[in-house]
């Protein structure tokens, strides 16, 4: 049901996304310095909201709470982990957005393709 639901919406196969969660969490090659900004954005990216159109970019609220709840205080670590999140967010939602943008489309060749079908049979 959720994946026919999935489908019908455009968005990616939930294993895609799942994949790509794995990638960030893992970050197995990533230097010690930029560890914790990675898991700032497993976190955070786990808060977006999600609407027809696909994932929306983590927000500036969240990126505050964020930061109070684990105490970056300074100006620059909070400058900093808002700057790198949000590169790391919109590299995100492009491949986020490429993936549900190839679904539709294969979804709609599919349904042309369909209807194609049907109209061949009707003629005979």
């Amino acid at each position: 049901m959720q994946a026919k639901l999935r489908k019908r919406r455009g968005l990616p196969p939930l294993e895609t996304r799942e994949e790509l969660q794995e990638e960030i969490e893992t970050a197995d090659d990533l230097p010690a310095h930029l560890l914790w900004i990675w898991q700032a954005f497993a976190i955070l990216s786990r808060t977006r909201v999600v609407n027809q159109t696909g994932p929306q970019p983590i927000t500036l609220q969240e990126l505050d709470a964020y930061c109070s709840l684990e105490q970056i205080t300074t100006e620059w670590e909070r400058r900093e982990l808002i700057n790198l999140i949000t590169v790391l967010d919109i590299e995100w939602l492009k491949v986020s957005h490429a993936a549900i943008n190839k679904s539709r489309e294969d979804a709609k060749k599919q349904a042309e393709k369909d209807a194609k079908n049907r109209t061949r049979k009707g003629r005979r």
